[in-house]
C-alpha cells in the first residue's frame, strides 16, 4: 500500500495483478498452480482494496 497509494495523486488510474495462478513451481500467483488454495489472506486483500478506494475518493473530490 505504501507504494501504490501515493501514486493516486500522481495520476494512477488502474492497477492490475496479472498472475492469477502459479505454473507448477512458480510462487508469485494469487492461487496455487492447481488452484487448490488462495495464497494471500483474503482479509488483507480486502483491506488493501478498501484503502485504495478510500484514497481514490479523496483524490477525485
Amino acid at each position: 500500500m505504501e507504494t501504490v497509494l501515493p501514486q493516486l495523486k500522481k495520476g494512477l488510474s488502474a492497477l492490475v495483478y496479472t498472475q492469477v495462478s502459479d505454473v507448477e513451481d512458480e510462487v508469485n500467483g494469487l492461487f496455487t498452480y492447481d488452484r487448490a488454495a488462495i495464497k494471500p489472506d483474503p482479509a488483507a486483500v480486502r483491506a488493501v482494496n478498501q484503502a485504495l478506494e478510500a484514497a481514490f475518493e479523496k483524490t477525485v473530490e
